[in-house]
């Protein structure tokens, strides 16, 4: 299969590419740039729908958190690979798919000010007991994931005013060790629903997993 042309793939080509990919029988270098782009973004739904049914399988076993189910997801973790794979070759620091994507090793957080922490910057005078649940419930996202859960704070007010995103991903990267890029808190991240010329407002699936993060704060939280 050519990959060098300029072209969009159909669903069929998408998901042998995809496959390919995992596989290690594809390489990004010669591949043109719309046809990553429709990898990455295969990849995101993907990874959209296995965090879906992760939060599914969290609702439906209240004691259980979203660190301990994907760590057997397999959806999740080989969407995860494609989508770093990916990000860091346009960074142009390329990292090899891994074969067993459920073996991942977490990176070291990077150095920096010991008050980059959740328990630091939440606002709220519960906040490390706040803190220690969102650590507890999220301990294992990534990408776009981090956005949505950085607007839900702002939104509810309980992170510091005037910080910046990065600020929050150098966070959780202390928090929760790997988070993966920083890229990933880039606004554009976050895919809004669309508002209809009637005015109604049709929710997309980022839409829906920003609504269960708010719900959960709101669940840790005295809102009164």
């Amino acid at each position: 299969m050519n990959y060098s042309e300029n072209r969009k793939l159909n669903n069929l080509e998408l998901r042998d590419l995809y496959n390919d990919s995992l596989n290690q029988l594809i390489s990004l270098d010669g591949m043109h740039e719309t046809i990553i782009a429709q990898l990455l973004s295969y990849a995101q739904q993907a990874n959209m729908a296995a965090i879906s049914f992760i939060d599914d399988l969290c609702k439906a076993n209240p004691k259980t958190t979203f660190d301990y189910w994907s760590k057997t997801h397999n959806h999740y973790n080989e969407s995860n690979s494609i989508i770093d794979w990916i990000t860091s070759y346009e960074e142009n620091t390329i990292l090899p798919i891994p074969v067993e994507s459920n073996e991942r090793k977490p990176k070291k957080p990077a150095a920096g000010n010991s008050k980059d922490t959740l328990k630091e910057q939440i606002t709220h005078e519960d906040r490390l007991t706040i803190a220690n649940k969102i650590i507890t419930k999220y301990k294992g996202i990534k990408g776009f994931r981090l956005r949505i859960l950085y607007e839900a704070l702002i939104e509810l007010n309980l992170f510091q005013g005037g910080r910046t995103a990065s600020q929050f991903h150098r966070c959780c990267q202390n928090d929760f060790g790997d988070v993966g890029s920083d890229t990933a808190m880039e606004k554009g991240r976050f895919e809004r629903g669309q508002e209809l010329k009637n005015g109604d407002y049709v929710k997309s699936p980022h839409d829906e997993i920003f609504d269960n993060v708010i719900l959960f704060l709101k669940s840790i939280i005295d809102t009164k």
